[in-house]
């Protein structure tokens, strides 16, 4: 499942794509932590604030060897093959 962080600050916007929400609760926690305002959206529209990240990444896949092979840059593009029916 992919899952949108929506990310604010001083005017400036952005959306970033993760595939899994592991991965969308660990770039969202840094940006909120930097001082962003920042939620999560996942495929079907659920809106996930900063008090539920930690729910939402306890429910997510655990990584795979090979995710954690991938270097961070990358992440973002990454299509994770046990997604995959």
């Amino acid at each position: 499942m992919t899952f949108t962080i929506h990310s604010s600050k001083d005017g400036n916007v952005q959306q970033t794509l993760r595939i899994g929400s592991r991965a969308a609760v660990e770039r969202a926690l840094a940006l909120h932590d930097a001082g962003w305002h920042v939620y999560i959206t996942d495929a079907a529209g659920r809106q996930y604030q900063s008090e539920t990240f930690e729910t939402l990444a306890a429910h997510g896949p655990a990584l795979t060897i090979a995710d954690q092979m991938i270097p961070r840059a990358n992440l973002e593009t990454h299509i994770s093959r046990r997604e995959v029916p």
